[in-house]
């Protein structure tokens, strides 16, 4: 019972401190941030597949370098492959390093 009563003060204890709070506050910007492509400054083309182009890209306001995935809806219907890519932008998300 002591052990359940002491990790509840810890707890109670650490959701208050400023830390926690400001993390809780970046993670909501984050999750609710809607990026768009005037975020980015787009470079060379830095790998090709059969829906479309892999471009590099650095973030304008932080300057972290990306592989910006370019996809062609014509090209994805006329090779039927709707599923493939919507599987493989779910996949993506998943490991997102972001």
């Amino acid at each position: 019972m002591y052990l359940c009563v002491k990790l509840n003060a810890d707890l109670s204890a650490y959701l208050v401190r400023d830390k926690f709070t400001r993390f809780c506050q970046w993670k909501n910007l984050e999750l609710n941030m809607q990026l768009t492509m005037n975020d980015f400054s787009v470079h060379r083309i830095i790998g090709r597949g059969g829906f479309g182009e892999v471009y590099g890209c650095r973030k304008a306001d932080t300057g972290k370098m990306y592989a910006m995935k370019c996809l062609d809806k014509k090209r994805i219907k006329m090779k039927q492959g709707e599923t493939l890519a919507l599987n493989e932008r779910i996949m993506l998300s998943l490991v997102s390093t972001g």
